[in-house]
């Protein structure tokens, strides 16, 4: 199948495709042959928009929780939709929330209010938790018997005698 292209009045076959520059990359309407590079965004540029690092991004596609398309030299393409869940995913882990628990929110197979009634639930335990730690802390601090307040050990005046180990 050979699609042709328009390169200054004359036909170009798709097998010459390759060898064009990327902005005439266009079939005769105008219309780009690919059209999900048209909004295709690179890792380093999606990661600056996320606010974390291209690490943390590709970490996250292994885990499966977005998928990137590849150029032929193998670097990541996102779609706006993928940087959709990108950014719903970083702001997820910015709450602490588990990969586990960012998979099943977003898995489209559940039906959306439950995902959210399971987001939800799954905040207010961490929320209770931290509150329980700070209680403790709190008592810790103020109760009979604990520290009044946090005192660093002066080490210095008690120094380390050599034992003769080694």
């Amino acid at each position: 199948m050979t699609e042709a292209l328009e390169r200054g009045g004359a036909l170009v076959r798709s097998r010459d495709l390759r060898r064009l520059p990327v902005e005439r990359r266009t079939l005769k309407a105008g219309v780009p042959r690919d059209r999900a590079a048209i909004a295709a965004i690179r890792i380093g540029d999606l990661a600056r928009s996320c606010g974390v690092t291209a690490r943390a991004l590709r970490h996250y596609e292994a885990e499966g929780l977005f998928h990137s398309s590849r150029t032929r030299q193998g670097e990541r393409l996102f779609t706006p939709n993928q940087c959709d869940i990108a950014h719903l995913v970083v702001q997820l882990r910015s709450l602490d929330v588990a990969i586990a628990d960012i998979r099943a929110f977003i898995d489209d197979t559940v039906p959306e209010p439950v995902r959210i009634m399971t987001l939800r639930r799954t905040l207010e335990q961490q929320a209770a938790d931290l509150s329980s730690r700070l209680a403790s802390l709190r008592r810790f601090l103020e109760g009979e018997g604990g520290l009044t307040r946090l005192e660093r050990p002066n080490l210095t005046s008690h120094p380390v005698q050599d034992q003769g180990f080694g």
